[in-house]
């Protein structure tokens, strides 16, 4: 059995072993999220493996931050309406750890974690309906198929993501 757990980041995570294959998402963890959480900008979460040694292995992360998605539905309304969401800024899983490897399925992990917080948690406190991404073309099935998100958007043909959204009451 795996001992697994998620925590917020903080000074003293070893995060130079962490390595997704995509070096803005690596870059992102390793350079920028613990001064954006201190900025309050945003916060990141590590899903970590602690192994038979007592080490701590950051396994996966994701970041996450209070946003909004403009909305236009005339019937509704004449204008654009801006909804409240949260954002997952970032989510990647080590290399080592992806698409099942080791017997356990850290991503889907990691997004139900961070769901069920946003869920229970943070949208009782911002009163947040949605939460958003953008994910990378290739992942965006699993999104969907695993989670329910939904493509907002077709992104332009160039683009590497496609921007989703779950309903948080569905």
């Amino acid at each position: 059995m795996f001992d697994l757990e998620i925590k917020t980041l903080d000074a003293q995570d070893d995060l130079r072993a962490f390595d997704c294959n995509n070096t803005f998402l690596n870059s992102f963890l390793k350079l920028r999220s613990l001064s954006e959480q201190n900025a309050k900008l945003s916060t990141t979460y590590l899903l970590r493996f602690n192994d038979d040694k007592q080490k701590q292995v950051v396994i996966g992360f994701a970041s996450i931050k209070c946003s909004n998605t403009v909305y236009h539905d005339p019937e509704m309304s004449d204008e654009p309406q801006e909804i409240p969401s949260v954002y997952i800024q970032c989510l990647a899983i080590d290399s080592k750890w992806q698409k099942g490897k080791k017997q356990i399925n850290a991503g889907t992990k990691l997004l139900s974690a961070i769901i069920h917080l946003i869920r229970t948690d943070i949208s009782s406190l911002l009163g947040a309906r949605f939460i958003t991404m953008h994910a990378l073309k290739d992942a965006a099935p699993w999104y969907e198929n695993k989670f329910c998100f939904t493509k907002l958007v077709d992104e332009s043909e160039g683009s590497e993501t496609e921007f989703m959204y779950l309903d948080i009451l569905r």
